[in-house]
């Protein structure tokens, strides 16, 4: 079978990297910006990738929708997607175009096009089935979805407000080396999204502390609810204490994710995660995008990237313990 999975900004070198995990052929995988298309044939498991925001069983790919009065949807690869429709109600969403009237006028001449193929009722309610075309670089890639916006993890049912999506978390993850088997701290750990995702990934347990008793209920509770309860050991600390719950060179990789609030004990926590933190491990640093960072002098500075989210940029500076 062959789908079409979409991904957010920066995430489409990590969603290659689990596809190829999971045995998909290297072949069949092609990326063009944020669409990645491939080939394979365990559904089920790719429900469960990390690093998507849909996923699609392929129906087509056209070019300038808006464009043509008449739509031709016959494509050998995506005819059993098209009859799969029959008898059913669907709705087509646009996504990635500009203009509410250019989605609209392509949604409908999408969903002409269909029903010239097969008896099926449009519902623009509740439909039983979702088709999406998502517009890139003058193209529309069509295909049915298959869980809705995977990114946005039904644990996180206690979010906070400055916490990510699934997505963005596994990418704060990744961004750090986390293999199966090093140890991850995460502190001021918000919602839990970010042990929540390396737990899931590693199978392993992940350690978490905050300060807040707000944020360190709502982690435990979303980390229940994911399935990973038993993974996620949850503290209730301050940045001072890490020396008292963590022995001397205990971790492999630590991530702290610093608000306004935390910027001012950055001194605080480089003397804690030199102290728990092995030499040669990794330390990511999550902060606003105006805040300047001092590198300390036993910390080796790796990368100083940026991550944009709409409106919201923060940095993100990947730094090792010498």
């Amino acid at each position: 079978m062959r789908y079409i999975v979409l991904v957010n900004d920066g995430l489409s070198s990590i969603c290659h990297e689990e596809l190829s995990s999971l045995g998909v052929k290297p072949a069949t995988i092609k990326i063009q910006g944020n669409v990645i298309q491939f080939e394979f044939s365990d559904e089920e498991k790719l429900k469960k990738l990390q690093s998507i925001r849909r996923l699609l069983r392929y129906l087509n790919i056209k070019e300038n929708i808006g464009e043509k009065e008449k739509i031709d949807l016959k494509d050998d690869n995506g005819l059993a997607v098209l009859n799969s429709l029959s008898g059913h109600s669907f709705f087509v969403e646009v996504e990635h175009l500009k203009g509410q009237e250019n989605r609209i006028d392509v949604a409908k001449k999408i969903s002409n096009a269909i029903l010239a193929n097969v008896k099926a009722d449009v519902n623009f309610k509740k439909p039983e089935i979702l088709i999406v075309a998502y517009h890139q670089d003058g193209k529309f890639y069509l295909g049915l979805d298959l869980g809705g916006e995977l990114n946005r993890r039904p644990y996180r049912v206690f979010p906070h407000s400055a916490s990510f999506t699934g997505d963005y978390a596994f990418l704060l993850v990744k961004k750090t080396g986390f293999q199966k088997g090093d140890k991850l701290l995460v502190g001021f750990g918000k919602d839990g999204a970010i042990p929540i995702e390396a737990a899931r990934y590693s199978s392993e347990i992940v350690y978490y502390f905050d300060f807040s008793p707000q944020n360190v209920n709502a982690a435990r509770k979303n980390a229940q609810i994911a399935g990973v309860g038993a993974l996620v050991n949850i503290n209730k600390c301050s940045i001072e204490d890490l020396d008292i719950k963590y022995d001397q060179n205990y971790f492999d990789k630590i991530i702290f994710h610093l608000t306004t609030k935390d910027e001012t004990s950055i001194n605080e926590l480089y003397s804690q995660s030199l102290y728990v933190l092995k030499k040669k491990g990794r330390m990511l640093l999550i902060t606003r995008d105006s805040f300047d960072l001092s590198v300390h002098e036993k910390y080796k500075l790796i990368s100083e990237d940026k991550l944009t989210r709409g409106e919201s940029v923060q940095k993100l500076w990947l730094l090792e313990k010498k």
